[in-house]
């Protein structure tokens, strides 16, 4: 099939013969597809980066003249393979989708990057160890995933609200032990 296949508007009789504008068909329509540039953004990850995820298989994807700026990633394996992550670091799903809608790009990945902070921040908010940040990860006290699966080079993304919910728990802990201290030297001031 050659590349220059034409495709007629949607409703070729509603268009006056003479102004019918022909389009290139493409293996999947637009909305099934995004190019690198979007998918970096939507992932929050630099274009090199980018390539490197997509020769490791992690979404599908086509060339269009064998260049990599003119790459395009079918959305929905974008959208599976977040899915996939979510599922292996067992992130509950922020939002249901509709079948045939698409998700705002900001809803695609577990939690949004403007609510994704790193292991320094939390070990400085948290005054611990990295090894100690990671130990809460693990155990589930709080919310993160790696972007490549199985790699422990890459580095975890961690759910802010995650981490203030897990900091509210400390304080609720504390709060009894204190309010008991604080009644026992009450009691031995009193003569």
């Amino acid at each position: 099939m050659r590349a220059n296949v034409l495709q007629l508007e949607l409703f070729p009789e509603f268009v006056p013969q003479g102004e019918r504008a022909p389009k290139l068909a493409l293996p999947w329509s637009e909305r099934e597809e995004i190019d690198s540039q979007r998918a970096a953004k939507i992932l929050g990850v630099s274009l090199p980066t980018m390539r490197r995820m997509l020769n490791a298989g992690c979404m599908r994807y086509y060339s269009l003249s064998g260049k990599e700026s003119s790459v395009r990633i079918l959305y929905e394996s974008l959208v599976q393979y977040c899915d996939q992550l979510r599922v292996h670091f067992l992130i509950p799903a922020r939002h249901t989708r509709q079948p045939g809608r698409r998700l705002r790009d900001d809803q695609v990945l577990p939690f949004p990057l403007s609510e994704t902070i790193t292991v320094d921040e939390v070990r400085l908010l948290l005054h611990c160890s990295d090894r100690s940040v990671v130990h809460l990860i693990d155990s589930g006290e709080i919310q993160a995933y790696r972007l490549l699966m199985g790699d422990c080079t890459t580095k975890w993304r961690i759910n802010l609200p995650s981490v203030e919910r897990y900091i509210a728990k400390l304080h609720r802990m504390a709060a009894p032990k204190q309010y008991a201290a604080s009644s026992l030297r009450s009691e031995s001031s009193t003569p």
